[in-house]
């Protein structure tokens, strides 16, 4: 008869409560990452909340006397600066977060607002400016998207535009709005100073547009 080797329980033993403890750890350390995320969605989207009411006042203001602004440059990068911090909860939870979804209404409103300042401003005060709304698709139905969004990124670097990127599968009733008055149905569709523009368009093309 063999010799059966016997079961060295302590070893076993160890390498059990090491195992446990190295998946309780994990555990632990991504309940404390979706912890982080979740607060980081929650105070941004104060954030938001807080911008939107800002804006709103700033509409109110600045449109009492339009033509004496001198430096709007402030609003742009606050703009910008939300676009970075939506960006960046897009990619850590995904576009169809419903949370980022919620993120991405308020930060559309906060757009359009601007859209409308920025607008009223070039009609009435001659403002050396182009305002573009730009209607993409993450939908998988846009495979000219990304490069849209590139070459507008490229332009708005070196000429005067600003670009204000609207998801066209939004439900926001104002973007709804927006689109029914300027009858936009496709991505990518542009609106350059209050005239629509269907499909792709190259760089030379958007430099004659502007």
């Amino acid at each position: 008869m063999k010799n059966r080797k016997r079961m060295d329980w302590p070893k076993h033993g160890a390498v059990f409560a090491i195992t446990i403890l190295i998946f309780s750890i994990g555990i632990l350390i991504g309940s404390q990452i979706n912890q982080t995320k979740m607060s980081s969605i929650a105070e941004l989207s104060e954030e938001l909340r807080v911008i939107t009411m800002s804006s709103e006042l700033e509409f109110a203001i600045l449109t009492e006397n339009p033509c004496e602004v001198t430096d709007l440059s402030f609003l742009t990068e606050e703009l910008d600066e939300l676009s970075k911090k939506v960006e960046f909860m897009e990619n850590q939870l995904g576009r169809g977060n419903p949370e980022v979804l919620k993120l991405k209404n308020f930060y559309s409103i906060v757009q359009l607002r601007h859209y409308l300042l920025m607008t009223k401003l070039v009609d009435e005060c001659e403002f050396n400016l182009t305002n573009i709304v730009y209607f993409y698709s993450n939908e998988g139905d846009c495979p000219e998207c990304n490069q849209q969004g590139f070459i507008l990124s490229y332009l708005r670097n070196i000429h005067p535009i600003n670009v204000y990127s609207i998801d066209i599968n939004s439900e926001n009733s104002a973007i709804r709005a927006l689109k029914t008055i300027h009858k936009v149905e496709t991505a990518p569709s542009l609106i350059i100073d209050g005239e629509v523009f269907e499909g792709f368009k190259t760089r030379n093309e958007l430099l004659e547009l502007i």
